[in-house]
């Protein structure tokens, strides 16, 4: 699926080089940092938003510190949730849950959005 890059492509590119091909890290740079609405969202359609989500909790700045923070990568996932839902799998949801556990930021509705999601799941069951 992933050519040339083969299958660990996402943290390669994400997190350090392939074939000696030096790779952006944009969680680092801040020049960088405003094309990561677009590598999680490629990241969700590829079916690695979980690697996306850790790697962006471990490595963003908090609290919009930064003109690129953590909480960009809320908004974007809180919009998915409520446009994108049917494409999210149990473990995605999983995923959004775990990262959101604990955090110091605003979750938007992302956890009501999740509950919904499950309720609606769980009756058409």
């Amino acid at each position: 699926m992933f050519g040339r890059f083969g299958p660990n492509w996402p943290s390669r590119a994400i997190m350090g080089r392939h074939d000696g091909v030096p790779a952006p890290s944009v969680y680092r740079r801040t020049t960088s940092r405003d094309a990561l609405y677009f590598i999680v969202a490629v990241l969700f359609r590829t079916d690695y938003l979980g690697e996306a989500l850790r790697k962006a909790k471990a490595d963003l700045p908090l609290n919009d510190s930064k003109l690129w923070g953590l909480s960009n990568v809320l908004m974007l996932i809180n919009g998915l949730l409520k446009y994108r839902h049917p494409e999210f799998t149990s473990e995605m949801l999983d995923e959004v849950e775990r990262m959101i556990h604990g955090l110091d930021e605003h979750p938007f509705l992302i956890p009501a959005k999740l509950a919904a999601i499950r309720a609606n799941r769980l009756a058409k069951n």
